[in-house]
C-alpha cells in the first residue's frame, strides 16, 4: 500500500509519541534530515510524486527511536541500511498476537562508534543492530539465559534495548485506512 508523505509523518510521529504541535516543526525537520541522508532510499524524478510504504515508515520509526537515545543520524542511517534485510522476519512477527500480548520484540543496538574507525581492519558497522523476542517470564530467578549475551556485550560497549512491538503496533494502527 502506498502512502503520502503527510500520512507517514503523522503515523511515525504518533508511534514515537510526538504531539501534533511538535510534529510540524522539530520532528518534520528530523525526517527531512533523514531523507537528505538517504533514509528512506527513494529516488524520484523532478515533479514526480513520491509514494511511501510501510517499510519506509518503519525505517523512520527506528531512526527516530535511536535519535531519541542520542545517536547521530548519519550513523543511524548507515546502521539501518546495513541491517535492514536481517530485520524482515522479526518485523513481520513483532506485531503478532503473541508479541502484543506476552512476549514483545525489542530493538537491541550496540554502538561501536569509536571502534568503527580505529580497529584493524576498520569495522564497517558502527552499530550492531538486531530485533529479537525475549521469552522472559518475570520472576525472582534472576537473569534469564537468553539475555546473557546481551548483558555481556553491554558490559563491553554499551547496549540500547527498546521495546519495538509497542511503537510498531502504534504505527500500524495509525496507517490503517480510516472508515467514514
Amino acid at each position: 500500500m502506498a502512502f503520502a508523505y503527510s500520512t507517514l509523518e503523522t503515523a511515525v510521529a504518533s508511534a514515537a509519541g510526538i504531539s501534533p504541535v511538535h510534529q510540524r516543526g522539530p520532528f518534520r525537520a528530523r525526517l527531512q534530515h533523514l531523507t537528505r541522508l538517504g533514509l528512506p532510499d527513494i529516488r524520484s524524478g523532478r515533479g514526480k510524486k513520491i509514494e511511501y510504504s510501510r517499510e519506509h515508515a518503519i525505517q523512520w520509526l527506528i531512526a527516530t527511536m535511536l535519535m531519541d537515545m542520542g545517536l547521530d543520524p548519519s550513523v543511524i542511517v548507515t546502521g539501518i541500511k546495513q541491517h535492514w534485510r536481517s530485520f524482515a522476519g522479526a518485523i513481520a512477527d513483532a506485531t503478532s498476537f503473541e508479541a502484543r500480548s506476552r512476549f514483545p520484540y525489542f530493538l537491541c543496538v550496540q554502538p561501536r562508534l569509536l571502534q568503527a574507525g580505529w580497529t584493524r581492519p576498520p569495522t564497517t558497522r558502527p552499530l550492531a543492530m538486531e530485533i529479537v523476542q525475549f521469552r522472559v517470564s518475570p520472576g525472582p530467578l534472576g537473569l534469564q539465559p537468553e539475555l546473557i549475551p546481551y548483558v555481556e556485550g553491554a558490559a563491553k560497549t554499551g547496549l540500547i534495548i527498546l521495546n519495538f512491538t509497542s511503537p510498531l503496533t502504534q504505527l500500524d494502527n495509525a496507517l490503517l485506512p480510516r472508515r467514514s
